[in-house]
């Protein structure tokens, strides 16, 4: 008896530990793309050698068009800040770096000209993002779209250099539908909505996020602590991300208490109706100890009968 109510305690405690592990699981949000209608691509690149791009017919063109001569001055395959801002003087002042800040601040200075939804609609989407990282001088002053993930966001950046109705521009960090392929974002204008979430800028996670920018160089991270370690991120340039509309609240509890349902029902039917088998089970297991016990009792009574007839007799 105590190993079937071992073996009721065993499966009870693997449910739950189950729960506990699709509660997290179900918290990704890559477990539920399936459920997410798959977004339209357009004019994919598929070249390996020489990327393509979208074209647009002449007179569509609503941004700023960029000085092909100062953007390719941007330096690829170094840090962001080339060199970085802690470097020597003497390194500070030389005419890479200087050529590199002058690619960065026109294109800034061309993002804070743009009118709102001329980057969005002159940006081209389907670049790869390892055509970015492989051939970026193809790529140089395109608009570039792209939507995912935002999860990062720093503090704002004061600029070295006056340019008009600016003091300062952000900083943030997405990713497409692939988490690895991420993308440093440069922009102007902070959204309302990040204004009020600004505690957690650095902890960010906001879904379906758009961005188009420019597209400034590929940027090289170094990670010193520990194992060393480096990576290459593409960077943008541009305006302002497009954030999605809260959802309705009313909405949200429905999507919680749907969840919670999902993983509530599971468990209490296993609690109410596996005791329950085990329950009958036992009763059944009872009821033939019973008898056995019965025919045990009547078989030492009737032999006891018979050894004091025996023993009458004698």
């Amino acid at each position: 008896m105590m190993s079937r109510r071992l073996i009721t305690y065993v499966l009870l405690c693997t449910s739950l530990l189950i729960v506990v592990l699709a509660q997290a699981s179900f918290r990704r949000p890559t477990v539920w793309q399936w459920l997410q209608a798959e977004p339209e691509r357009k004019n994919e690149v598929v070249s390996e050698t020489i990327p393509q791009v979208e074209t647009r017919q002449a007179g569509q063109r609503r941004a700023p068009y960029p000085h092909l001569a100062t953007i390719q001055s941007a330096v690829d395959s170094e840090g962001f800040l080339t060199p970085a801002p802690d470097a020597l003087p003497e390194m500070q002042a030389s005419a890479r770096a200087s050529r590199d800040a002058d690619a960065r601040y026109h294109l800034l200075q061309l993002a804070r000209d743009a009118v709102p939804g001329a980057l969005e609609n002159d940006a081209i989407t389907g670049t790869r993002y390892q055509a970015l990282l492989q051939k970026p001088e193809y790529f140089r002053g395109e608009i570039i779209r792209i939507e995912g993930d935002l999860i990062s966001l720093g503090e704002p950046m004061e600029l070295h250099r006056k340019v008009p109705g600016m003091e300062v521009c952000y900083l943030g960090l997405m990713t497409n539908a692939k988490p690895e392929h991420q993308y440093l974002i440069l922009f102007v204008d902070l959204p309302e909505k990040l204004k009020t979430l600004q505690k957690d800028w650095k902890q960010l996670y906001l879904r379906d996020v758009q961005f188009s920018g420019y597209f400034y160089k590929v940027a090289r991270f170094q990670q010193d602590a520990g194992k060393k370690k480096t990576w290459m991120l593409p960077v943008l340039v541009g305006k302002s991300p497009l954030i999605p509309p809260t959802p309705d609240q009313a909405s949200h509890w429905h999507n919680l208490v749907t969840i919670f349902l999902i993983m509530a029902i599971p468990v209490l039917c296993i609690v109410c109706l596996l005791p329950r088998y085990f329950r009958k089970d036992e009763q059944t297991h009872e009821q033939l100890m019973q008898q056995f016990r019965t025919r045990h009792d009547q078989r030492i009574h009737d032999s006891l009968d018979e050894l004091n007839t025996q023993q009458d007799r004698g």
